[in-house]
């Protein structure tokens, strides 16, 4: 009996040992794996944002400072009254305030807003916004290795970061939700199930509620193109019944997401005939014409911040034009400016505040995946919306295309400033990276056509960033009128100044750029495991990442009762506020009402 016993153990042992061990790769599906990435995640975020997390600090930008001032009395109002005010005289003569108020009913941002009490609001978002694309490129098909390359890449971007120091927080909302409502919208038109309408009914809502419609305009046609796909496949397929059902349960989700924004909407929808956006901009030069053909915001108006064909370099290096309009010169060109702030950008906006750098990591697999996954309509769908949304951030450069839009598409005529829609190249570019990534660690790249297509591939993206290290001297580097306002000889140093920032920017991306191809290659000679591919892509982009945001939120936050004592402090030349009373019967002016919020704040809102 004994010896029976011993015989059976020894075999489980020799079963055991015969079983091979999981491969890296299998063990990032684990559950605690995937937990594990979100957690370090969630560190890094903390890091970056630390005097925000930790120190009870906020960003510095305009927006919010200006808030301040712009909230002050209404919450001064709420706090003694007990109810929001439906009207601030205190902005351009007087503006109605209840299309800003949100439902009293909770929901998940609702939330999100809540945690802010463990750290930041904002810190929670990006985690948010993280996992949805992980979910969104699980669901599409791909590993989770990819999955946390596309979430990394996502909340990392530098945009993203510069609408977080600016304080553009609704369009920040509503970019994180962007993975949940195409998530949800792909579970709807596949599955057709009552479940998969009620997600994208709650993502959606969730994404309107954030009242920033030309993100979701953005959204909608990100999801119109990636639906095409799964409705081919149905309509291929002869299946009619899925598609009267999914035409009901479609219209059941709408109904839903209209109930629960209506009052959103519908304030909005009362607000615009009389906002600049509803054609109502007062011009001190319009003449018949301009009056005629005004729609919306006026097309010049609407297209100030129109991108150039040679600031698409700026996505794969960031600082080619200067980087922002104010930039913390650190070079050794003009050694007397170093340690400065100066105007570094030269492109053909107005003034800008933010990287569109994408990453030339997440540029460089996002082709491979283009390349080498064109079969798949996904990536077509992508691809095709990448280069519409390239060409109609052009905006006046690329007018054709940009008025069609602007004229016949109805509410376009209301969205201003054509490089935001640089936000759907940032998110397609972080999925197609997923895809690139994907196809890499596939057996089939040992082949040598594979092999050679990857050499044209990086030997093109070398070429672009090798251009301006050899010829940079060649590009103009300064902006119009710049010899004007600041003469020949700052311009002339201005120009050194830029020189140099271009052809550093352009360094780094190079090396970036020959170590994922150095990865690829010892991967592909077989000195290096291939399933630590990943790992070496996730390390490279979340430290070319993490520079650049490092260095551009250094600085940039600021203790908020300090920034309203600075910014809205009482002057000793100000009028004492009793000698206010006698003008109180004026208010009723646009004028008087501005100079007394302006003179008097500590008046109440409605003492006339």
């Amino acid at each position: 009996m004994a010896k029976t016993k011993k015989t059976a153990k020894q075999k489980k042992v020799t079963t055991a040992s015969l079983k091979p061990e999981s491969s890296f790769l299998e063990n990032l599906e684990k559950p605690k794996y995937i937990i594990g990435f979100f957690v370090l995640l969630l560190i890094l975020l903390a890091f970056l944002y630390k005097p925000m997390v930790f120190q009870g600090m906020q960003p510095s930008g305009s927006d919010i400072t200006s808030g301040i001032g712009t909230t002050h009395q209404l919450k001064t109002w709420e706090s003694k009254l007990g109810h929001y005010p439906l009207w601030n005289p205190y902005l351009f003569g007087g503006m109605p305030t209840y299309f800003f108020a949100q439902p009293a009913v909770w929901s998940l941002d609702t939330l999100l807003g809540k945690l802010g009490a463990l750290g930041d609001w904002r810190i929670w978002y990006f985690l948010a916004g993280a996992i949805g694309m992980f979910l969104l490129i699980k669901y599409l098909g791909l590993s989770a290795a990819a999955g946390m390359l596309s979430a990394l890449a996502f909340v990392f971007m530098p945009h993203f970061q510069a609408l977080i120091i600016v304080g553009h927080f609704a369009k920040f909302r509503a970019i994180m939700w962007m993975p949940y409502v195409l998530l949800t919208a792909l579970m709807l038109v596949e599955r057709r199930t009552i479940l998969s309408a009620l997600l994208f009914a709650g993502a959606f809502s969730l994404q309107f509620r954030t009242q920033h419609y030309q993100i979701i305009f953005y959204t909608l046609m990100l999801v119109l193109f990636m639906v095409i796909p799964p409705l081919y496949r149905i309509v291929k397929a002869k299946k009619w019944g899925g598609i009267g059902k999914l035409a009901g349960l479609s219209a059941g989700a709408a109904v839903i997401t209209f109930l629960v924004i209506s009052q959103n909407l519908f304030s909005v929808k009362e607000y615009t005939p009389y906002s600049t956006r509803g054609g109502h901009a007062i011009s001190l030069q319009e003449t018949a014409k301009t009056v005629q053909e005004k729609k919306g915001v006026g097309f010049d108006y609407a297209t100030n911040w129109s991108y150039s064909i040679s600031e698409w370099w700026n996505l794969i290096i960031p600082k080619f034009h200067g980087g922002t309009s104010n930039e913390l010169y650190t070079g050794n060109a003009i050694p007397a400016w170093k340690g400065r702030e100066l105007p570094t950008y030269w492109g053909d906006m107005p003034f800008t505040q933010s990287y569109e750098y994408l990453g030339i990591l997440v540029v460089f697999l996002a082709i491979i995946g283009i390349v080498f996954r064109w079969q798949r309509r996904e990536v077509m769908s992508l691809t095709l919306l990448t280069g519409l949304a390239m060409l109609m951030s052009l905006g006046k450069h690329f007018a054709g295309l940009y008025k069609f839009f602007f004229y016949y598409v109805p509410y376009f005529d209301k969205f201003r400033v054509p490089m935001m829609i640089l936000v759907l190249v940032m998110f397609n570019a972080a999925v197609l990276a997923a895809y690139g990534l994907e196809y890499l660690m596939k057996p089939e790249t040992d082949r040598p056509e594979v092999n050679q297509k990857l050499y044209i591939i990086s030997g093109i993206f070398a070429g672009l960033v090798i251009i301006p290290l050899l010829f940079g001297s060649s590009f103009s580097l300064t902006h119009a009128g710049e010899a004007q306002r600041f003469g020949q000889e700052v311009v002339g140093a201005l120009k050194k100044v830029r020189l140099d920032m271009l052809r550093t920017s352009s360094f780094y991306s190079l090396i970036y750029l020959l170590i994922g191809f150095a990865a690829v290659i010892t991967v592909q000679r077989k000195w290096l495991r291939k399933d630590l591919l990943p790992v070496i892509f996730i390390a490279v982009i979340a430290i070319n990442f993490l520079v650049l945001d490092g260095s551009y939120v250094s600085g940039k936050f600021i203790n908020p009762a300090l920034a309203e004592q600075r910014a809205y402090h009482q002057p000793s030349a100000d009028i004492p506020r009793r000698n206010c009373r006698p003008f109180r019967k004026l208010w009723t002016t646009a004028s008087m009402s501005m100079w007394m919020a302006a003179r008097c704040p500590s008046t109440g809102m409605w003492s006339i």
